[in-house]
């Protein structure tokens, strides 16, 4: 009933969220005119869309130098599908809590800290365990998503997994637009807007989370503390491309923990070719042409549906095979087509 007396006279705008919901926007200024100048000091500065709409206004927030921290020692492990608390709820196989408990096996005797939503407080913690069992020595630290900030209680732990994004409704990400960049009722906030602010939000608290472990030191090089990280995102976040900024120097890579992803139907019939020749003894060279033939599927389709796909690449290199150009002999004469061959040992036979 405040909000709506505060209101009163004004424009408000609606938003329609993805359930058909309306909702009413309104804000205001809470910074008061007497309050500047202000020294602000927040790390997520660089990356939240909030600073930058506030400084584009001209009347506000004023840019100064800073100093750039160097992530070397970060090592950035990437996990590319869905991890909200729809994923993890029906998540029937807990291929989720399955990757993550995989994960942390391998570094059992290790402290760990796992950042979730509030939703599975007991539950996450309940379900990891029992499928670690009795195999850690280290200890398993949990913290929710809002309390992922402003504490040093994980400064020593040195892997960081975020089991999912911190995920603000849509209305909420509408109304920082217009807060920061001072629009009026009336004016409209376009797409372009709101992927930018949603982006920088989960930047800002991927930054905060992750800062709680151990790469939040800072060495005499101006580089943080040596730090694994184990990240669940899908890619529609676009968190995957921004990251490289977020962390200079951090090294990123592919996270995909085994049997975390199901395979399409023309990968798994190619897979399977190639493991029956294996098995054989058969099997030290496929073309992708041959592949595609063997599994009734056009040679153009096979190229861009399995072959570039990286479950099949990630699929063929556990297998021993590499990319190769391939020697073809036809009635036309020799000619090389792509393809792949198993990876001969530099030692010869054991």
């Amino acid at each position: 009933l405040e909000r709506l007396v505060q209101a009163a006279g004004k424009c408000l705008p609606v938003h329609m969220n993805a359930f058909g919901e309306a909702k009413l926007l309104d804000y205001r200024e809470t910074l008061p005119n007497d309050l500047f100048p202000l020294l602000v000091l927040d790390a997520s500065g660089r990356c939240r869309a909030t600073y930058k709409l506030m400084e584009r206004r001209g009347d506000t927030l004023v840019r100064l130098p800073s100093a750039t921290k160097r992530y070397d020692n970060l090592s950035l492990n990437l996990w590319s599908r869905g991890s909200g608390r729809a994923a993890y709820a029906n998540d029937k196989e807990e291929v989720l809590i399955r990757g993550i408990a995989a994960q942390i096996a391998t570094r059992p005797d290790e402290d760990w800290l796992i950042v979730h939503n509030k939703a599975s407080v007991g539950d996450l913690q309940d379900r990891l365990e029992a499928h670690l069992g009795n195999a850690m020595t280290g200890t398993l630290h949990f913290l929710t998503w809002g309390n992922h900030h402003g504490t040093n209680a994980y400064a020593h732990v040195p892997n960081v997994v975020l089991a999912s994004l911190f995920h603000i409704p849509p209305e909420v990400y509408e109304a920082r637009v217009r807060l920061c960049a001072a629009m009026a009722g009336r004016d409209k906030v376009n797409a372009t807007q709101l992927k930018n602010m949603a982006l920088g939000e989960h930047l800002h608290n991927i930054l905060q989370a992750l800062c709680r472990g151990t790469v939040r030191g800072l060495g005499p090089d101006g580089t943080g503390s040596p730090c694994r990280a184990h990240l669940i995102a899908p890619t529609i976040s676009g968190v995957a491309s921004a990251l490289p900024d977020l962390f200079p120097g951090a090294q990123l890579v592919e996270w995909m923990p085994e049997g975390a992803t199901k395979l399409s139907k023309s990968i798994a019939a190619a897979l399977a070719i190639i493991d029956a020749a294996l098995r054989d003894g058969l099997g030290d060279t496929w073309t992708y042409a041959e592949l595609a033939e063997r599994i009734g599927m056009n040679a153009k389709d096979f190229k861009k549906r399995v072959a570039r796909d990286p479950r099949f690449q990630r699929e063929i290199a556990s297998r021993g095979y590499v990319e190769d150009e391939i020697l073809v002999q036809t009635p036309a004469g020799n000619r090389t087509a792509k393809g792949i061959t198993l990876e001969q040992s530099a030692f010869g036979p054991c």
